[in-house]
């Protein structure tokens, strides 16, 4: 498995419920629905989104984002 897709797995709870409008990847509107316009992740999300910044686009890595379309290629 490629380290990109292995990275992007491993966050992929967290990732999700932060938008990055840099790669096309707004919050989705059926989160809004599910969980209304107020919503905040769980604490242990926001701590882990703010410990890997590998990865998006803080360590100028060629790569900052893996959008799941990319995943499928």
């Amino acid at each position: 498995m490629d380290e990109e897709v292995s990275w992007a797995v491993r966050h992929h709870q967290t990732l999700r419920y932060f938008p990055n409008e840099s790669v096309g990847y707004s919050y989705p509107e059926a989160y809004v629905c599910y969980f209304g316009e107020d919503y905040q992740p769980p604490h242990y999300i926001r701590q882990v989104y703010d410990q890997p910044k590998e990865g998006l686009g803080f360590d100028n890595s060629p790569v900052a984002y893996v959008a799941c379309n990319d995943l499928a290629a």
